[in-house]
């Protein structure tokens, strides 16, 4: 018996496999972006919000931005489920925990990033997320505790980097991908590519996590940096462009991971 309820749960599930496909295009578009900026000094890499505007620019990629603000919105309606019911089956205790909280915080932040595609969509002015980052957290900083909650903070963001380097070297990806009818080849391509992508977005959540800790022991809230500033300060390290390259195909490479998670991954409503 659905937990759900059958149609409830079919709702969800198309909603969830919705999700995964405006996710993918979301990461393929930051890394598309990310890639050429390695490349040509003219170009910048850009946050999620930059991306989508540089890919769907022009009359005609204001349907694609619409489409891509459902998609993220059906996926935050997903992560929200997915959460409360522990629908992944994550395992009891802290670990469990922390899962279940990555997962709404990850519903949170998509939701956010639709409504930023629904402005884009219709020229509506707003600021980017650097900052907003940089001005919640120059508030944040005024407080003394506030300032250890944003050093332990960026603690956390290099812990969650390290699992990440873990899950790519083992190849622990999602383990609700069902990949069985797919060509023996088909499937070490796609392990594959969810290792380095894996991998790139650890290498981001390591920088952004060492830039968050910095600018807060300095009392800096300039200096904190989004997903966009962060692939920009990977790019100006001594090998930034090459290592950003890097981390930009593996951002494509995690974006295709999601599309085909919209066909493969098993969506729980049981």
């Amino acid at each position: 018996m659905s937990r759900l309820g059958p149609r409830l749960g079919l709702s969800v599930e198309r909603a969830a496999r919705l999700g995964h496909v405006a996710t993918g295009v979301t990461y393929v578009a930051v890394g598309i972006v990310a890639f050429l900026a390695a490349f040509d000094s003219r170009s910048q890499a850009m946050g999620s919000e930059g991306a989508l505007r540089y890919i769907f620019a022009g009359e005609a990629g204001r349907i694609g931005l619409l489409a891509i603000a459902v998609g993220l919105a059906a996926d935050f309606l997903w992560q929200i489920v997915r959460s409360v019911t522990n629908a992944d089956k994550a395992p009891p205790g802290v670990k469990g925990i922390a899962d279940r909280m990555g997962w709404a915080t990850s519903g949170v932040t998509h939701l956010g990033l639709a409504v930023s595609a629904v402005k884009l969509a219709l020229d509506v002015p707003q600021p980017t997320a650097e900052r907003q980052a940089q001005a919640a957290t120059a508030v944040v900083m005024t407080d003394p505790v506030g300032q250890f909650g944003l050093i332990v903070a960026g603690m956390v963001i290099v812990l969650v980097a390290i699992q990440m380097f873990y899950r790519a070297y083992i190849g622990d990806l999602d383990r609700w991908l069902e990949l069985q009818s797919l060509h023996r080849l088909l499937r070490t391509t796609v392990v594959a590519l969810g290792r380095l992508g894996l991998a790139a977005r650890g290498v981001v959540f390591c920088a952004g996590g060492a830039i968050l800790i910095q600018a807060a022991i300095q009392r800096r809230p300039w200096r904190v940096r989004a997903l966009g500033g962060t692939l920009r300060t990977i790019g100006d390290a001594s090998l930034g462009p090459a290592l950003l390259a890097i981390v930009a195909l593996g951002f494509v490479a995690f974006g295709v991971v999601e599309l085909l998670s919209a066909s493969y991954r098993r969506i729980n409503t049981q």
